[in-house]
């Protein structure tokens, strides 16, 4: 996740570069901003699809294993 939210936020950048140097108009922001929700709502559905809840609200992936609850003692 922090690999996208870098990348995410060296385009602002670069669009702020941009938008200083007059090089970009408001409707190429405006669709970037519609480009870039979008993008990120469908990681956000594509995420909440891979992974299944769990009595307590708590997340795991569905690829994960049973847990084992009893660890055999070691000797």
């Amino acid at each position: 996740m922090q690999i996208g939210f870098q990348r995410f936020a060296d385009a602002v950048l670069a669009q702020r570069a941009l938008r200083a140097a007059g090089l970009v108009d408001l409707q190429s922001e405006q669709q970037l901003a519609v480009m870039i929700a979008t993008k990120l709502a469908r990681r956000r559905q594509d995420q909440a699809s891979t992974t299944r809840a769990y009595p307590g609200g708590a997340q795991q992936p569905s690829s994960a294993g049973p847990v084992r609850r009893d660890p055999a003692p070691l000797l």
